[in-house]
């Protein structure tokens, strides 16, 4: 998406086609004079209606409708434009200010609360987007591919009254409740799960304790966050995410005795081939940010503590792994039915 000095915004869509999906652009401008919604290129019945259903989703959710003179082309003009699909309330709210125009990027990030409580069907289809990055919607005779590649964060309660590890122990529910719950998401979708952490609550001491740790700025952790995405392009001319199994075996290999440890962990929990790959391009990541040339044995412990939480909980609520002869610490926190997360990095 780009803008210009006019109040001109530019989203890029997909029309739906026989064995293919060209590309639409829809341009949405805005003009001083009479309110009014003009929506111009080829659209059909369908999507000349749709003004109505922007003015009423967007009004439904919140935003303001702007009172201006609309006009949205949808380009190229030789294309028949079928079907309400073309993301005209996000040019809208762009065009309007009601959002930053570059959080409608590609990449970005798709944030599932209370993840259990999605239908299993909706969240089995996330599984094409997290492993290829795009997705193909398919329906009579025709087929379109979107890409669909994002940062997925969820959260859990692994027990429904919210109160699992509370200090207070109010908790009362058994282990089939939590097993239950879990039973909704399948074992491919947490394969495709890079990190999964469980946050314990904390105690009111503990809650006053740390009003002056603060933790790192922002700045700080951006600055080597970046460093370390230099660090994969340079190295592969990709991101680590990116590896495909060949290159993740030559870029992602630990050191022998990280080796030993992650072969151990792959056997003691369990994991598929997927399973193993994406902790070896954590361990990868991992070892990025510290600026190590080869992973070590503290960064393959540091990445299988981030994946044994739903199969081993007593080894994530003990924030501790045993490698190379030291103990590695990582303090994982969160204020009861906070949606904040606080991480304290091990120590050097």
């Amino acid at each position: 998406m780009k803008s210009c000095r006019l109040p001109w915004y530019v989203v890029r869509s997909r029309a739906p086609a026989p064995g293919r999906a060209p590309e639409v652009v829809v341009e949405v401008h805005f003009a001083n004079g009479l309110p009014s919604f003009s929506i111009v290129g080829l659209p059909d019945l369908k999507v000349r209606e749709s003004h109505e259903r922007v003015r009423a989703a967007l009004q439904n959710c919140g935003f303001d409708f702007p009172i201006r003179r609309i006009t949205v082309n949808l380009a190229p003009a030789d294309l028949p434009k079928e079907f309400g699909r073309f993301d005209l309330p996000l040019g809208i709210l762009a065009a309007s200010g009601q959002i930053p125009a570059e959080s409608l990027a590609h990449r970005g990030v798709l944030f599932l609360d209370e993840l259990p409580e999605f239908d299993r069907k909706v969240l089995e289809t996330l599984r094409e987007p997290l492993e290829v990055g795009h997705i193909t919607i398919s329906r009579a005779a025709q087929h379109a591919d979107f890409p669909a590649a994002c940062q997925l964060i969820a959260a859990m309660n692994p027990y429904p009254c919210g109160w699992r590890g509370d200090p207070s122990g109010r908790c009362r529910c058994s282990p089939d409740v939590a097993a239950r719950c879990l039973r909704k998401l399948s074992g491919p979708l947490m394969d495709r799960i890079d990190i999964q952490i469980e946050l314990s609550a904390l105690t009111p001491a503990e809650l006053s304790a740390r009003g002056g740790d603060r933790g790192e700025a922002s700045a700080v952790v951006a600055a080597r966050v970046a460093a370390a995405h230099d660090i994969q392009t340079q190295r592969q001319g990709k991101t680590n995410r990116e590896l495909n199994g060949r290159e993740a075996d030559d870029v992602c290999g630990p050191d022998s005795a990280g080796e030993v440890l992650l072969r151990a962990a792959g056997e003691r929990f369990g994991w598929s081939a997927r399973a193993y790959y994406r902790v070896l391009k954590v361990v990868r990541t991992i070892a990025d940010l510290a600026r190590r040339a080869t992973p070590e044995a503290s960064h393959v412990a540091e990445a299988v503590q981030y994946r044994t939480c739903l199969k081993c909980p007593r080894l994530v609520l003990a924030r501790s792994v045993l490698a190379e002869k030291r103990l590695l610490r990582l303090d994982l926190y969160t204020p009861p039915r906070s949606g904040r997360i606080f991480v304290r990095p091990p120590p050097p």
